[in-house]
């Protein structure tokens, strides 16, 4: 059967288909809503996307002199995530931050990335983070897990530059309920650097969408450029894919209807997956994050959901891409998270948190009323804190 390529609004989403959720400090925000003042949910209670699985507890672990970065012996891959989650430490952090293999060095002070081969439960991109007081272990089954780890990491770090550079004790057990979740840029624009896409990528990345769609148009970029951003985003586990470029057996799922509908649900019999994607830059934070995409669509099971997609966007301003946020908070936890983790009053709260580290990473995005934010914070000049400098 072959199914028009076509796209267009349903419900507030595009429909894509391809065949084949203590401690530190307690900062005061104004709840607009409910006219009143909340407190800053605790650290584990801020990280976005929401984790499967999170229990703070015990004393945590303070990066100091002594810390260790210790990677798998004889790998290269996780080396190089080490050594790029201490490069965006070091200067901000003023700590030496060596990485080292697990088998050298005295002491077990540090953060460990260990892969288990054994722990194929965690799938490609999943991930357990133990910290106490002795130091922080992130292990997975893939190279690509410890990546999306060290990104839980960073946001259970304080926001504030200049230290204590302290990690709530705690565990998070953590694995994708999607395999696709994705964002989109178009860099054909004049003033839409390749240091501006890779600063979209790292803040992306700290989110953990894995998928980057680029529209290069007008061939303003060069071959090297391109490459460049492809090999950048690869070390962020983040596949770039050009927004001409569509796979075999590709439909996109164009208008809503009882008889779309039914066509898409004989699509699915058929061996069809689903993307869902906003069909609205514009729309509300809230109804960005509105719908399980598990349970969606009449005769779609979640099953053959293969991922979230965020709106297309965004034009470059200042240090960010200002469209993009903050909704595409929302398509990385409906793509990461448990069904059972989706909950607005949650998110909303969580989303407020996460301003001061947006503010911090020099996004630039519209405060909706629908959020209690913080007062903003400034960027401090060297750079982003606590990880957010791009790094190679």
């Amino acid at each position: 059967m072959k199914l028009p390529v076509a796209c267009g609004a349903l419900g507030g989403l595009l429909l894509c288909a391809a065949v084949a959720v203590s401690s530190g400090p307690a900062a005061r925000l104004l709840d607009p809503a409910a006219g009143a003042r909340w407190t800053l949910p605790p650290p584990y209670q801020r990280i976005i996307p929401a984790p499967a699985a999170a229990a703070p507890g015990g004393p945590g672990y303070t990066l100091g002199g002594r810390t260790v970065i210790r990677t798998a012996a004889g790998s290269s891959e996780v080396r190089a995530i080490g050594e790029r989650l201490a490069a965006g430490w070091r200067a901000d952090a003023r700590l030496p931050l060596p990485v080292r293999a697990t088998d050298t060095g005295a002491g077990t002070d540090g953060i460990r990335l260990r892969l288990d081969p054994y722990a194929g439960g965690f799938g490609e991109e999943g991930y357990r983070l133990q910290c106490d007081e002795d130091g922080i272990l992130l292990t997975a089954h893939r190279p690509a897990g410890l990546f999306r780890g060290t990104q839980t990491l960073r946001q259970l770090l304080p926001v504030e530059s200049g230290g204590p550079w302290t990690v709530a004790g705690g565990t998070v057990t953590d694995t994708p309920r999607f395999a696709h979740r994705g964002a989109t840029v178009d860099v054909g624009g004049a003033h839409v650097t390749l240091a501006g896409v890779k600063r979209y990528v790292d803040q992306l990345a700290l989110y953990k969408i894995n998928v980057l769609r680029t529209h290069l148009a007008g061939g303003s970029w060069s071959r090297a450029d391109q490459a460049e951003l492809l090999r950048y985003a690869r070390g962020r586990y983040m596949e770039v894919v050009p927004q001409g470029q569509v796979p075999a057996g590709v439909i996109i799922y164009a208008e809503h209807g009882a008889a779309e509908e039914a066509e898409l649900a004989r699509a699915v019999r058929a061996g069809a997956r689903v993307i869902l994607a906003p069909a609205d830059r514009g729309a509300s934070v809230r109804r960005a994050y509105t719908g399980d995409p598990g349970a969606y669509l009449p005769g779609v099971p979640r099953q053959a959901v293969l991922g979230v997609e965020a709106a297309p966007s965004p034009s470059p301003g200042g240090r960010g891409f200002t469209s993009a946020f903050p909704q595409v908070l929302g398509t990385a936890e409906l793509g990461w998270s448990p069904a059972g983790a989706l909950d607005w009053a949650g998110y909303r709260q969580r989303l407020a948190a996460q301003g001061p580290r947006l503010d911090a990473l020099g996004v630039r995005y519209p405060r909706s009323p629908e959020v209690p934010w913080p007062a903003p914070l400034r960027a401090p000049a060297a750079g982003p804190p606590h990880g957010g400098a791009t790094t190679p």
